[in-house]
């Protein structure tokens, strides 16, 4: 059962036909749609006139609807248009004239050009509708209650019709609703209804897109639209109907015609140096990497790399530009084997399959500036993984079985080292988790490695000793160097000045340590003696200026944190966390420099559990604040943390960190 329409209904009737509902209340004649719809009034008399409606009749074919209505003696006969729509309506209702005879049945029929009803004395009374005559058929059975009239031509078919035709749609099939034209000016068109033999289908749609909703009721099989943006989501809610009845709605998602996407953004460029340790080769790669369009307007196809060497002797050579396409997964394109002291641009655009967009601005690098890629090896409760801090993508390097504690890499052979503590061994696996090996079996776990890239040999500290295991040679057990070394904490190498940089705690005061590659002439970094007023700094002034003095502070107060920079540099740099500050001290000890100073600041990852440095930041954790901390190194400056619950330690990881002698 459905419900079409709310109304007070004295007498109804049915014109098939033409798909109408005829019907009076007491004091009004109205007509609408089998559907409900297009609902209009006649005919109407006030309240309380003495006068109101006595019966309601169709002539079919002549396409007339009759009504009486009864005064205080008489009735009045009206008729109008069955079929005419709109507002003029009402303006083809006829008086007829007044009869001359009365009913109290609400019972009026039509045939043939002549109008029944019954009168007040339950006679059937019979009226040409041409003339005011009426007369009484006389009935054997005397008094009448009610009557109908039984006639097939009272309920033709249609015209060239010998059945019922069907006049109810069948659904919409998904499938059959498509979008067609420009992303400015489109369609959203769908394959006519089947199943209608006779009368008009009509559709009932919804449209609905970002905070737009349109609704309209068509005969056409398409909606046009031209204010939705380029490859936005579309609901459509379709339901063919007839005026005699209609199909289940079919919700379809669809989106808008595409169009070219618009620019990539933050395009940049990584520089890395690659040394072959046997040779003299130093070769540069060059990572030009991009995000993608903020509207990409479509699905993205793929992207159009252009490069160039822009050297001014290569420009002016006319030196071409070069184009690669990538995937619409790869954001970034790596060009190999650069030219030393060569600067090259790069530019990217996007395409979908409307058009291609707009180019990046060029953004060039050089070779003489490295700057490789910022990736940290970070140990966490999920064990090792290499992050890159630009893409914040993390590469799982080690399994659920495996609690590594400390690591180092070999850069020029993309081979990480590492310490499982739950079986006391030393691993080593590549940068992309692959070809996992155990090194050696250790007596214990310690929490420290330093990795020897020029000698081959890796370096702990555990049980206040110092060992060396050589990565490469017959020996294969681990060498104690030194013991005594107190309570130690993280360890550092400068193979270049054949240093080894490691924090401990010997008589209640916690320093920077520094010996040989032996651990051999072991002295505190910040002696606590007058006489570190007198050292140089690590860049000798000239004869005729005095040495500097020193600045670092008499009680240096050193954390756990430990790492250094700038080797194979003039003045690389040992950075070590203080309580609130993060410190940068020449090799010497002499000149500091603070380099991020949270003092009364809050969520600072301050002081550190562990500390790292690249080519341009800082970076430091902090296990109980969950933070993962950096900044810029040269400025100070764009300190950020976010959380990285479970991060216990990070190592800044390129090959470029890790320079050769004479490189």
């Amino acid at each position: 059962m459905e419900h079409v329409l709310s109304a007070s209904v004295q007498d109804l009737e049915v014109n098939a036909l033409s798909g109408h509902l005829f019907w009076t209340s007491a004091h009004a004649v109205e007509r609408a749609r089998l559907n409900g719809q297009d609902r209009t009034r006649y005919w109407s008399v006030e309240n309380f006139s003495g006068r109101q409606l006595a019966g309601i009749t169709l002539d079919t074919l002549g396409e007339m609807v009759y009504w009486l209505v009864s005064g205080l003696d008489m009735l009045d006969l009206y008729r109008a248009s069955s079929t005419v729509d709109g507002p003029l309506v009402s303006s083809t209702v006829q008086l007829l004239g007044p009869v001359h005879s009365y009913t109290l049945s609400h019972v009026l029929h039509f045939y043939d050009g002549k109008l029944f009803w019954l009168d007040s004395d339950s006679r059937l009374a019979v009226r040409d509708v041409n003339s005011s005559d009426v007369t009484t058929v006389p009935m054997a059975t005397g008094k009448l209650t009610t009557f109908t009239v039984v006639q097939p031509s009272l309920q033709p078919l249609p015209v060239g019709y010998n059945s019922t035709p069907s006049v109810v749609p069948e659904v919409v099939h998904p499938s059959e609703v498509a979008v067609s034209g420009t992303w400015d000016d489109f369609n959203i068109t769908w394959a006519t209804a089947r199943g209608v033999e006779y009368g008009t289908t009509l559709y009932d749609l919804t449209l609905h897109y970002g905070n737009r909703l349109y609704a309209k009721v068509t005969s056409d099989n398409h909606y046009t639209i031209a204010d939705a943006p380029p490859y936005t989501p579309l609901v459509l809610t379709l339901l063919p109907f007839t005026y005699w009845g209609s199909a289940g709605q079919v919700t379809v998602h669809l989106r808008s015609p595409e169009s070219a996407p618009t620019v990539p953004v933050r395009p940049r460029v990584f520089i890395t140096e690659n040394s072959d340790p046997l040779s003299t080769l130093t070769t540069y790669t060059a990572q030009f990497r991009w995000s993608p369009p903020q509207q990409e307007n479509g699905l993205i196809q793929g992207y159009n790399v252009f490069y160039q060497n822009a050297s001014s002797q290569n420009a002016s050579a006319g030196s071409s530009v070069a184009m690669t396409t990538v995937s619409n997964s790869t954001f970034q394109f790596t060009l190999e084997n650069l030219e030393p002291g060569t600067t090259y641009t790069f530019q990217v655009e996007a395409f979908t399959s409307a058009g291609i967009g707009p180019r990046t601005p060029a953004v060039n690098a050089s070779t003489q500036v490295v700057s490789p890629p910022p990736q940290l090896l970070v140990i966490g409760d999920a064990g090792l993984s290499l992050a890159d801090m630009d893409t914040n993508q993390e590469t799982a390097l080690t399994q659920v079985d495996v609690d590594p504690v400390a690591v180092g890499y070999l850069g020029q052979e993309d081979t990480i080292l590492f310490v499982d503590a739950g079986n006391d061994r030393l691993f080593s696996v590549k940068r992309d988790g692959t070809d996992l090996k155990q090194l050696v079996q250790l007596d214990s776990a310690p929490a420290t490695l330093a990795v020897d890239w020029v000698g081959r040999g890796a370096y702990w500290l555990e049980g206040g000793g110092m060992f060396r295991y050589r990565l490469e040679g017959e020996d294969p057990t681990p060498t104690q160097l030194a013991s005594g070394l107190g309570q130690t904490g993280e360890l550092v190498i400068d193979p270049l000045k054949s240093t080894l940089f490691w924090t401990a705690t010997v008589d209640n005061r916690t320093n920077i340590w520094t010996s040989d590659l032996e651990g051999t002439n072991r002295a505190p970094l910040f002696p606590s003696s007058p006489q570190r007023n007198r050292r140089e700094a690590n860049t000798p002034a000239p004869a005729t200026v005095a040495p500097p003095a020193c600045t670092c502070p008499q009680d240096m107060a050193v954390g756990p944190g430990l790492s250094i920079d700038g080797v194979g540099g003039g003045r690389p740099e040992v950075y070590f966390c203080g309580e609130a500050v993060i410190w940068a001290a020449d090799t010497q000890g002499c000149t500091c420099r603070v380099v991020y100073n949270g003092t009364g600041e809050t969520d600072t990852g301050l002081p550190c559990d562990s500390l790292t440095v690249d080519t341009s930041h800082v970076y430091w954790t902090n296990s109980e604040q969950n933070l993962l901390c950096s900044l810029e190194k040269a400025s100070g400056r764009d300190k950020t943390c976010q959380d990285n619950p479970g991060a216990n330690s990070v190592l800044s990881f390129s090959p470029s960190l890790q320079p050769y002698p004479g490189k």
